[in-house]
């Protein structure tokens, strides 16, 4: 990205919250009016991507430092919360199947043992998305699973991925597992996890309306 460009979306950003902090504050007041403003300058950061995503991540902390929307201990907690250490555990299980090649291995002894019927690759990749998306979060599945595919297609002959005729049955289950699966338990993701707070807190789906 040229200096120019990431300029403009620095200062968009801040502009959207100043936008949202006054054009909301006699509907629902100032503090939620600036916490929708945060919102959408986070969220605009996050696809623009002028900064790196861990500033973002922490710009709820500088603004309420700066305009006291809620306590500030209240808005620290959610960074040391127990569920997101949960799902980045999980998340850590996954780093050194990459980097020690088990993927390769893997996908070799998938091929050799479930051959090259796509019937049976299907439902093979597909039931172990799901089982897998189960314990770990669906995009950890994801992440995991695809460079396992790609290795085995590229093993079976394939060269070009996107001319390959299994790639794209066998990553679509990929995809489809981990988002059947991943409502198997608290570790499927994040938004396991969320349900589950909200509930134990005593609030139905009704009061995120």
């Amino acid at each position: 990205m040229d200096t120019k460009k990431r300029l403009i979306y620095l200062i968009i950003g801040p502009v959207l919250f100043a936008i949202a902090s006054v054009a909301l504050k006699g509907t629902i007041g100032g503090p939620g009016a600036m916490a929708i403003g945060t919102l959408l300058w986070m969220v605009f950061w996050w696809v623009t991507q002028p900064v790196a995503l861990t500033v973002t991540a922490f710009l709820p902390v500088g603004v309420n430092a700066i305009f006291g929307m809620v306590e500030m201990g209240d808005v620290i907690s959610q960074y040391s919360s127990g569920s997101i250490i949960l799902v980045f555990g999980s998340c850590l299980l996954t780093i050194p199947w990459a980097t020690t090649g088990l993927d390769r291995r893997v996908a070799l002894k998938v091929l050799s043992l479930v051959g090259p019927s796509m019937k049976s690759q299907i439902t093979v990749w597909l039931l172990a998305s799901m089982i897998f998306s189960s314990c770990l979060p669906n995009v950890a599945v994801c992440a995991l699973f695809t460079p396992i595919a790609v290795a085995m297609i590229h093993a079976a002959g394939y060269e070009d991925i996107k001319k390959a005729a299994p790639a794209v049955p066998i990553l679509l289950c990929i995809g489809w597992g981990a988002g059947l699966g991943g409502v198997g338990s608290p570790l499927g993701g994040a938004m396991n996890v969320a349900a589950i707070q909200f509930s134990r807190s005593g609030q139905d789906m009704s009061s995120c309306m």
